[in-house]
């Protein structure tokens, strides 16, 4: 008995059928509207779709589009008005390759660099879209691109050979719905963690002095006094690293060396996953670079005065980079930092030429308003860093199941 190799790595129980296998356009119908330029666009009338209302996560963004009149559409579209359930795929510009269920019902036209496609009843149309949308059908995307003009460019014909698998409807339907769900989950996810952002960003704002007020519009209970203007240099121990040379460096070392490519405005917290590492025994003059928990470091080459927090043990300051250390509340100093007003002041006097710079005297000079009650200031880094940990767990259930959409994207297609 000949062996099955059309099949995927990984599948639903109760399926064992060998797949079959085809081109998309003995499978579907890929409609075309009447136009090969852009056409004439006017304030108000038919929404009118491009590629880049086709996004990389596979959704249909409606943030930008055009309109065109209701006369217009009706001669481009004759049979080619999308439907409810249509499946469209950008072949323009950067984001070339991604598929789209179209949502909506009414009239909607779609230009030339989109893609339509209308499956028939041997593919369904949620199958269809994640199998564009996998290394499989992404590589055959790749293959197939040109640049015409500088712009990547997927002529539909290219797009019509696209070769498919598929299994029994039944199983594309469980595929589909899979996937489907699971992208319901990232977007969840996707939605708490934005908010939690924009929440952090308000708050910051208002328990914050603004504008020159020696108070923030929300405080604490309890705490009335104004707040007293105070430089760095008088909240932190402020230094800098050791010039490393880089024939010290060791891939197998203990330390790793922090530089200010690993402070990221993405990141809470310094970036551990880059860097060269160092040994540091027997090299006594290297302790006092070593870093503690809860330091915070200031960028000073580059795009100067971002911020992050050292969360993590054995790693080492190299030059260049700011390192405050707090004489009172380590976490109200960092969240300080956080209200963006440090980091545009030392943007303002940053120096240099293609490569900007700044000071540690820069640094411990800049001022701005703090509490004078310790325990205030503990109050305020408890409640953001409350926020901060919410945040961070989100986003780590949201890159856990971003991950697994791309692990099953490669093993349920074949």
């Amino acid at each position: 008995m000949a062996k099955k190799t059309n099949i995927p790595d990984i599948r639903f129980k109760g399926f064992s059928e060998e797949w079959k296998e085809d081109i998309l356009s003995n499978l579907t119908d890929i409609l075309r509207c009447g136009i090969a330029a852009t056409p004439k666009y006017v304030s108000e009338g038919v929404i009118f779709l491009s590629s880049q209302n086709v996004t990389s996560l596979g959704k249909l963004s409606m943030h930008k589009y055009n309109y065109i009149t209701k006369e217009y559409y009706e001669k481009i579209s004759k049979n080619s008005k999308l439907l409810k359930g249509d499946v469209l795929y950008s072949r323009v510009g950067a984001g070339y390759g991604n598929a789209t269920i179209f949502p909506f019902s009414g009239d909607y036209g779609v230009y030339v660099s989109l893609t339509h496609i209308r499956t028939n009843e041997l593919l369904q149309n949620t199958f269809l879209k994640f199998f564009l949308n996998s290394p499989l059908g992404k590589s055959q995307a790749d293959n197939g691109v040109f640049q015409g003009g500088g712009v990547p460019n997927l002529n539909v014909k290219i797009v019509e050979r696209f070769k498919i698998s598929y299994p029994l409807k039944s199983e594309q339907t469980k595929i589909g719905n899979y996937f489907k769900n699971l992208d319901q989950l990232i977007t969840q996810h996707q939605q708490k963690y934005d908010k939690l952002l924009t929440i952090k960003k308000a708050m910051l704002k208002k328990m914050f002095p603004q504008n020159g007020a020696t108070v923030p519009e929300i405080r604490f209970k309890g705490f009335t006094e104004d707040w007293e203007e105070r430089t760095l240099a008088d909240v932190a121990e402020i230094s800098t690293g050791y010039p490393f040379d880089s024939n010290c460096f060791n891939d197998n070392g203990d330390f790793l060396v922090i530089t200010n490519g690993n402070i990221q405005n993405d990141f809470y917290s310094v970036d551990n996953s880059i860097g060269n590492r160092i040994d540091i025994e027997n090299n006594a003059k290297l302790i006092e670079y070593v870093l503690n928990i809860n330091d915070i470091l200031v960028t000073m080459d580059g795009t100067v005065g971002r911020t992050a927090k050292v969360l993590e043990q054995k790693q080492i300051l190299a030059q260049r980079v700011g390192r405050l250390t707090a004489k009172l509340d380590a976490e109200f100093l960092y969240q300080f930092f956080n209200t963006g007003k440090f980091f545009k002041k030392m943007s303002l006097i940053s120096h240099g030429g293609t490569i900007k710079h700044i000071s540690l005297t820069e640094i411990g000079d800049y001022k701005d308003f703090m509490p004078k009650s310790i325990e205030e200031q503990k109050k305020i880094g408890r409640y953001f860093a409350y926020i901060d940990t919410i945040t961070i767990l989100h986003q780590s259930k949201l890159e856990k199941l971003k991950n697994i959409k791309k692990a099953f994207l490669d093993k349920m297609f074949v």
